[in-house]
């Protein structure tokens, strides 16, 4: 058995092309539906949100209130609003918790033929939750001898735990407001920062540049057209998340630039 929880398949880490842009569907692991759909469309990677319930981990976007089988979320993106059983009321998203997608059928369900970008949310967990939902992730992937690009972003302290098992899996922690970016810096200085998912509004030259000078690699997330996708990859970005497969298939083939290489 491997030591501190180390996944122990060499194949659990086959790059996938790493030299051309991931084009990473965002949110769309988080329906059956929209897994379908990101499969026929031949993307590189799937995003997906896990959250830990009662000992499980589900793939879904929204909290869960408690006591009652319905899911919650605030100003959701419409990536994310989408059913069965969903209703949008103003900015509040509420959704039947009837059918939940656990992640082991996640996994199956992608079995290999596409990567992975796991987003560990944020909750209340507390340490001992933590440490469990982290180790239960990695237990399911370690069964289920996932064989394809593999990457994990979300909550810091999440990410962390996951490092502490095993040091060489792929995190890019996510900075989505100048508060995260000024917490990057500071791991920035330290080198204790693996990787970055930066919101694309924060993707400007300065903050991409500090990023290719300390050799981080990063993706940009919440990317709405072809444009803001070619200049984030212009700018360095290892892949970039969209909601909108025809965005992604545009840019397939696109290479990985590295700014300042020779």
């Amino acid at each position: 058995m491997a030591p501190s929880g180390r996944l122990p398949y060499p194949r659990f880490r086959r790059t996938m092309a790493e030299e051309l842009l991931l084009r990473i569907a965002h949110g769309y692991g988080n329906r059956r539906a929209r897994i379908d759909r990101a499969l026929a469309a031949g993307v590189d990677v799937i995003e997906a949100d896990l959250r830990a319930h009662r000992g499980h981990v589900w793939v879904r976007h929204e909290r869960r209130l408690p006591g009652l089988p319905l899911l919650y979320n605030y100003r959701l993106g419409a990536v994310h609003r989408e059913g069965p059983y969903g209703l949008a009321a103003g900015p509040l998203w509420l959704r039947l918790d009837r059918a939940g997608l656990p992640f082991a059928e996640l996994l199956e369900r992608v079995d290999g033929r596409v990567g992975l970008l796991l987003d560990l949310k944020a909750a209340p967990y507390g340490p001992r939750r933590s440490r469990g939902f982290c180790a239960a992730v990695l237990r399911q992937l370690r069964e289920a001898r996932f064989g394809s690009w593999l990457g994990f972003t979300g909550s810091w302290p999440l990410l962390d735990l996951v490092r502490a098992r095993d040091p060489e899996t792929r995190c890019f922690y996510s900075v989505d407001d100048a508060a995260a970016w000024r917490l990057a810096q500071g791991r920035l200085a330290g080198g204790a920062l693996p990787g970055v998912s930066l919101r694309a509004s924060l993707a400007d030259e300065a903050r991409t540049a500090a990023l290719c000078a300390a050799n981080v690699p990063f993706l940009c997330w919440e990317v709405a057209d072809e444009p803001t996708a070619r200049t984030a990859a212009a700018r360095g970005a290892t892949g970039v998340l969209a909601g909108d497969l025809a965005v992604l298939e545009r840019l397939r083939g696109t290479p990985v630039v590295h700014p300042g290489a020779a």
